[in-house]
């Protein structure tokens, strides 16, 4: 199994929705780059979204990049990754939405 390198961002910077399994934040609230590379040795991107109460952690690797009319960038949608998903089923429908702001 490839070691995971993504950037942490911890789960206090999100709102989390119950009803839709979403966290969703502001991309200036993160300070940090939720675009990093996931692996050593691929392109995927993501971060690893971190519980800080119990230091448990979720990969999610970008599904989506929204964009308006005039191409500019409005959100960003990440799914869990294909390992986190395997693993755990309860976790696959999880989503982050991050809004560009």
């Amino acid at each position: 199994m490839t070691k995971i390198i993504a950037n942490q961002i911890s789960t206090k910077k999100f709102t989390y929705l119950k009803e839709d399994r979403t966290f969703i934040a502001e991309i200036s609230s993160l300070n940090t780059d939720p675009l990093s590379r996931i692996y050593p040795d691929a392109c995927d991107e993501g971060f690893t979204l971190v519980n800080p109460k119990t230091g448990v952690g979720i990969t999610f690797t970008l599904e989506e990049t929204q964009r308006n009319r005039d191409m500019d960038i409005v959100a960003w949608k990440f799914v869990p990754v294909f390992e986190v998903a395997r693993r755990r089923p309860d976790l696959a429908d999880l989503r982050v939405t991050i809004i560009n702001d």
